[in-house]
């Protein structure tokens, strides 16, 4: 198999954390200065109020948006690429690369609670693509891939930051061989932070002119392929698909400072810039697939999306269409049904339940209507464990999971590549991890540019307005390139 896993090899990973005491460096300095990196990791929780760039208030959602965390100088990296081999051996590989030996050395931090003392150690960041999961519940899909990434990496850096942005603190976590003492730790921080001398802070400019949209289904054929999955289940085959079409444009432009356009028009608690070389992720999902936490297992299905309204009277009214709605309520309460499943077979027996069912979260552009499912996970059970029982998350697949997956290969005419994976980090301890599902991301290879949007569909669908909605989610995202002009015009096609 195309598996390549680099590292030097250590017999254990020491860390140490100190807190910077720098108070005029901004988060976007931060990255600035980091850069220039070729590599460059940053779970960004960008839907809070108290970052660097402006979000109304509204948008704060406390839990889901405390903490970010960056990293870059990676020190061990796991990365895999589709072949013959059997994805539940992939797993097993990644297991043997996330267990390694951790030393805490010196934790320069006071006061440390336990939720902060939890979050400062190093975390491997970590993708796994939605062509793994097919390869995963063994669905053959002979399309092909417009942007061609690896379909499992994980990576562990040596220089980690984490922000804190209830308090507005950023601490440095190192990893490595070495024990470093405070005046060590200054250095390096100092050596990191400095300023790089470009010019990449943030300015409000006109829109970045991408030039032509192009998507892999034109209106028609997307029409034709939901009036297909509508016959599908009224022949009993399946309940719900997710359906998909994917927008390919030239990219233009420095990766990072059109992420910072796109996440300050459409901030979400998931928010993720991965700069892998040649390629980027530039993610901007509000989902959460699974979390860990103090031996639970949480997972929060979005389905259910209305735009925001343009004065406070509209928005209102959206809002409370999205709660009433009984097609969007049914969708949701069947892909929890879905999901308490899947972590039926991970957590121990009775544990299961709904925690939250049918709330509406705020975000940019739209309005989601999610539930929360959570249970104590099997202690038994490791990372590839979980991911084999789960990946891919029932909410952007359908229901039943395995016969949408099958229509979603036959129906889309190219393959999904990240969208729909799963994005996210894993504590060295393998105490928690907290994974996103990936939607709302703009892929980057070179001067190429995917991104895919998608929705649920339905018995009782409307395929001009599933296609809307599909514009609804994107629609944030896309003006920042200028593109607003072509899809208006064929999302008004009736």
């Amino acid at each position: 198999m195309k598996l390549l896993v680099t590292s030097r090899r250590f017999q254990m990973i020491q860390y140490s954390a100190i807190e910077l005491n720098i108070k005029s460096l901004t988060v976007e300095e931060l990255v600035n200065n980091l850069n220039q990196n070729s590599k460059l990791f940053f779970l960004d929780s960008a839907n809070n109020e108290s970052h660097d760039f402006e979000i109304p208030q509204e948008q704060y959602l406390q839990e889901k948006s405390k903490y970010s965390f960056l990293g870059v100088n990676p020190i061990r990296e796991f990365c895999y690429s589709n072949d013959n081999e059997e994805a539940i051996k992939v797993l097993k590989r990644l297991d043997e690369f996330l267990d390694i030996k951790i030393n805490k050395l010196n934790v320069f931090v006071e006061p440390v609670d336990e939720e902060l003392k939890q979050q400062l150690k190093p975390q491997f960041f970590f993708y796994a693509s939605y062509n793994f999961g097919e390869k995963l519940q063994n669905i053959d899909n002979t399309s092909t891939d417009l942007i061609a990434l690896p379909d499992v990496y994980c990576v562990l850096c040596a220089d980690n930051f984490l922000i804190n942005h209830h308090t507005s603190k950023i601490y440095y976590i190192y990893a490595g061989e070495e024990e470093l003492d405070l005046f060590q730790l200054q250095y390096r921080v100092n050596m990191l932070t400095a300023a790089s001398g470009a010019d990449h802070l943030f300015k409000e400019e006109e829109l970045v002119d991408a030039g032509d949209f192009e998507s892999n289904f034109n209106l028609d054929e997307y029409l034709s392929a939901i009036d297909k999955i509508k016959n599908y289940i009224y022949d009993g085959h399946i309940y719900q698909v997710n359906l998909a079409q994917t927008f390919s444009f030239n990219f233009p432009g420095d990766y990072w400072d059109v992420y910072k356009k796109i996440r300050k028009s459409n901030p979400a608690p998931f928010c993720a810039f991965f700069k892998m070389g040649g390629m980027s992720i530039l993610s901007t999902t509000p989902e959460r697939f699974l979390y860990k936490k103090d031996g639970k297992v949480y997972t929060e299905p979005i389905k259910g999306t209305r735009p925001r309204g343009v004065t406070a009277e509209e928005d209102q009214i959206n809002c409370q269409k999205l709660k009433t709605s009984e097609k969007e309520r049914s969708e949701n309460i069947m892909i929890v049904d879905l999901l308490r499943n899947d972590l039926g077979r991970i957590c121990n027996y009775g544990t299961v339940e709904v925690e939250k069912l049918l709330y509406v979260e705020k975000y940019a552009s739209v309005f989601q209507l999610i539930s929360r499912v959570v249970g104590e996970l099997k202690p038994e059970l490791k990372f590839g464990d979980i991911l084999e029982e789960t990946f891919p998350g029932g909410s952007i697949t359908g229901c039943p999971k395995l016969r949408a997956m099958e229509i979603i290969a036959e129906m889309e005419p190219s393959r999904r590549s990240l969208f729909t994976g799963t994005l996210g980090r894993i504590s060295v301890d393998g105490e928690t991890f907290d994974l996103s599902i990936v939607i709302r991301t703009i892929l980057v290879s070179g001067q190429y540019a995917q991104i895919s949007l998608g929705g649920g569909i339905v018995y009782d669908s409307s395929p001009v307005k599933e296609y809307q909605e599909t514009i609804d989610k994107g629609a944030a995202i896309v003006k920042v390139f200028n593109l607003s002009r072509e899809v208006e015009h064929d999302s008004s096609y009736r």
